[in-house]
């Protein structure tokens, strides 16, 4: 943390001295890397050096206050990369303020330091930690409050019941932990929810996310319709075109309509499931050799099935992310699939007077085009690829730059110029998709059949 912010620190002075971008560009390497080497100490502290045990010797092993205390290092050490990020922020914003003013775009209200640290905490932190935090208070109200006397595999069912319960509610709680209102009704608000008609679409609301022009972004949260929203950050909303935004919405849908994140949950578990599983077998190895070669014979055995307890969970945690990775930019290529999709079968809006009811805006009657007559075009495409060069641009994010979900601005671009003049109803993602989607099927249903094994196998105990 101390070596991140002495380069932020340094960067502040460079970019004040000579204005060299290059410096800008590697303090955005540093705010990227620093949180995933702090939360990977913090994860062999808990693990490698009993972080975990240590507290609880301190407080005693209360319910929930014993993880949030030795979850408070790493917030705290990221929250001082926010604090150390600030003032390089603050120059780039001041930066864009001619851009803004030369292209009659509205200006973004200035931040002051615990106003910026308290955005990236309402954006950062809770989105992942209300509802790990939910999941963690229930696991230990059903172990230690709750049916004390049940078997284990019956609590560990009454616990799957309050995660999914959790999961599918989350929405709900991240849509007032963040900064979000409805968006305001209005031509742009009509043709959204029409786009969300044509491709029956459903969501509980349509929402601006007010980062204070600090983010140029869409985001789809919720498995179901009545507890999913779509969010549309303030920044796009202000400096993408309409097409552009069109684009966007329909790539948001695109995840809505393909299922993506039902599908990306399964296939995380599945993927994580299956790496434990290699791994298990490899560790049974491994304690085999120990007495011969692999293990020093000074090593306890105690000591060694803690190591390899952490060898599977790492190791599986590791693999599985790396798979769901290379899964996950092929579900966000899909979803630019169905984006030029959609802009293929909804040409640009030209009414001659404007209204959108005009007849001539296939968005105004919420109505889909046959998919079979529909060829994807060089309109469609360029649109589509200009709403990620702007998305870019605007994020400062450079094209090339490589993202483990997403993949890079420029890869996606690549990509989407292939599809001119192929048909919209053969193309060789969405078959990839179904192939994934049923590997995720097929694996749930062996997750599934595991779990109802062993609750027999606990429940024919008791007799």
């Amino acid at each position: 943390t101390s070596l991140s912010m002495f380069r932020l620190h340094r960067t502040v002075r460079v970019l004040d001295r000579t204005g060299d971008l290059r410096a800008l560009a590697a303090a955005d390497r540093v705010l990227g890397m620093a949180p995933i080497l702090i939360v990977a100490v913090h994860c062999w502290n808990i693990l490698g050096m009993h972080w975990l045990d240590a507290v609880r010797a301190l407080l005693g092993d209360m319910i929930f206050i014993d993880e949030a205390v030795a979850t408070l290092p790493p917030l705290i050490a990221i929250t001082l990369i926010w604090y150390a990020y600030y003032p390089i922020d603050r120059r780039v914003r001041q930066a864009l303020l001619i851009r803004h003013l030369d292209q009659a775009r509205p200006i973004p209200p200035s931040l002051t330091r615990w106003q910026y640290i308290s955005l990236q905490i309402r954006h950062q932190f809770l989105f992942m930690l209300l509802p790990l935090g939910l999941i963690l208070f229930w696991s230990e109200l059903v172990n230690r409050w709750i049916f004390t006397d049940m078997q284990e595999a019956y609590r560990g069912a009454l616990q799957v019941v309050g995660v999914v319960a959790i999961f599918f509610f989350a929405p709900l709680l991240i849509r007032f932990a963040w900064d979000t209102i409805p968006l305001p009704d209005g031509l742009l608000r009509r043709r959204l929810i029409n786009m969300c008609k044509m491709h029956n679409a459903k969501a509980r609301e349509i929402l601006v996310w007010r980062t204070h022009g600090g983010m140029i972004n869409g985001a789809v949260m919720g498995v179901i319709g009545l507890l999913r929203y779509i969010l549309l950050t303030d920044g796009l909303i202000e400096s993408l075109n309409e097409r552009h935004i069109e684009a966007v919405m329909a790539h948001e849908l695109g995840h809505i309509r393909r299922r993506h994140m039902p599908t990306l949950v399964a296939l995380l578990m599945v993927c994580v499931s299956a790496a434990a599983y290699v791994l298990t077998y490899v560790a049974q190895v491994i304690w085999w050799l120990k007495f011969y070669w692999l293990v020093p014979p000074s090593i306890s055995e105690q000591v060694t099935m803690d190591r390899l307890d952490l060898f599977i969970t790492g190791g599986s945690l590791v693999v599985g992310l790396l798979i769901f990775g290379y899964i996950s930019r092929r579900f966000e290529r899909q979803a630019d699939t169905f984006a030029v999709q959609h802009l293929s079968m909804s040409p640009p809006r030209i009414p001659p007077d404007g209204l959108l009811d005009s007849g001539t805006d296939p968005l105004a009657e919420g109505k889909l085009p046959d998919i079979r007559n529909c060829v994807i075009t060089r309109e469609a495409v360029m649109s589509m690829a200009g709403a990620l060069e702007a998305v870019a641009v605007l994020n400062h994010i450079p094209p090339a730059r490589k993202s483990w979900r997403h993949g890079s601005i420029r890869w996606r671009q690549h990509y989407l110029l292939t599809l001119i003049g192929k048909p919209c109803n053969r193309l060789r993602i969405d078959r990839i998709i179904l192939i994934y989607q049923l590997i995720a099927v097929i694996g749930v249903i062996l997750i599934g059949a595991a779990v109802v094994m062993d609750l027999f196998q606990q429940g024919s105990t008791l007799y």
